[in-house]
């Protein structure tokens, strides 16, 4: 009976212990998805800001107007108030880092950075994807290490295209939409990759436990149960069992997919830190069961004491009326049935004893007439 109510005060623990535990990452995969689901809408709202600067720059009509007098007249009035007028655009926009106007044979013709006017750019990826439409192009790390975003769109003036212009601009608002961590504990993070050439996941910003991450740090493609994979496969799912991060540490997940960028998003957490609260519920429950058990034992020693010491009691008391001694008494030490056992053994030994004295008086009656008779013969 005790080793079967331990085992089911065991199962229980153990059965608890999961229930709760599974219902902790329902829970944070909730929340995470949630906290995906708003980053994927913040970064697809960081990219539409950089295109819309790109918009402002390619749409204002001054701009076009002076291209394309610079460009079929070559006059270098026009040059030189397109400078300013991209001199003006990069002071009043403080996002962009350097703008540049391109004729249609790649050739810069006007800058913020005076020294590239005159090189040709035609074989760069920012021309040819800038002519078809405003587009970010890439990330890159600049001279001085640091993360540029780059930008084109093409340029039209009387419906005709007649150059592109191409942006670079700071990754500021992408950084800081990764080093927000609201609602993600300690170890938490929302991480962005896009796939390299050779089909490696390659962060494209820094992350939380890597800072010099950014366009240097892979997962191998062959890694595929690592979430940033499954993310740039198009797969927004969540994960919970059998999952690591680029650390190598189990991890609760969800993933996102931005579709025309080709990036995944991955937000995620420390599978130690968001299982905390049910790991301490488990010594909880398990230090709970020890004394429980302690406890249960305990009671039934003093509950064993208690039934047997009374009996071995009658027994010793058995042995002495057995051996004669009709003067010994159990003590009644309980109101239960021992107790009620003790009482009718000692009636039993009483009612014996009366018994043995009425013999002996009827004894020593016998043996008195016996003697007075032997007296009357002599």
């Amino acid at each position: 009976m005790l080793v079967v109510s331990l085992g089911t005060s065991g199962f229980g623990g153990l059965w608890y212990y999961r229930t709760a535990k599974s219902s902790l990452d329902r829970a944070y995969l909730s929340k995470l998805e949630a906290v995906a689901g708003l980053q994927k809408s913040r970064l697809n709202a960081v990219v539409a800001f950089y295109l819309h600067g790109v918009k402002s720059i390619t749409s204002r009509s001054d701009l076009r107007f002076q291209l394309d007098k610079s460009i079929t007249l070559g006059k270098a009035e026009s040059r030189n108030a397109l400078n300013l007028i991209l001199k003006n655009i990069k002071s009043t926009a403080g996002t962009f880092q350097e703008i540049s106007l391109l004729d249609l044979e790649g050739r810069i013709v006007a800058s913020t950075e005076l020294d590239l006017i005159g090189t040709k750019h035609k074989d760069e990826k920012s021309f040819e994807e800038g002519k078809k439409a405003n587009g970010l192009v890439r990330l890159f790390k600049d001279q001085h290490n640091i993360l540029r975003v780059e930008l084109a769109g093409p340029v039209r003036f009387a419906s005709q295209m007649i150059g592109v212009a191409k942006v670079v601009a700071n990754a500021e608002k992408l950084i800081e939409l990764t080093e927000d961590y609201t609602g993600l504990g300690e170890t938490g993070e929302s991480v962005i990759a896009e796939r390299a050439p050779n089909g490696d996941a390659l962060f494209i910003v820094p992350l939380r436990f890597d800072g010099d991450a950014a366009l240097t740090r892979r997962i191998s493609k062959d890694k595929r149960e690592i979430p940033i994979l499954q993310a740039l496969q198009g797969k927004e799912d969540a994960f919970t069992r059998n999952v690591r991060d680029y650390r190598g540490i189990a991890v609760l997940a969800t993933t996102r997919f931005i579709e025309g960028l080709g990036w995944g998003i991955v937000v995620k957490i420390d599978a130690a830190e968001a299982h905390a609260p049910i790991e301490a519920l488990k010594w909880r429950l398990l230090i709970g069961n020890v004394l429980l058990w302690i406890g249960m034992i305990l009671a039934c020693v003093r509950l064993s004491k208690t039934i047997t010491q009374p009996i071995l009691q009658l027994t010793e008391a058995a042995r002495k009326i057995s051996s004669g001694d009709l003067s010994h008494r159990v003590d009644v030490v309980s109101n239960d049935e021992i107790g009620s056992l003790a009482v009718s053994f000692n009636e039993m030994t009483e009612s014996l004893n009366k018994k043995n004295a009425e013999l002996k008086s009827e004894k020593d009656y016998v043996e008195n007439i016996l003697r007075s008779m032997a007296d009357a013969f002599i």
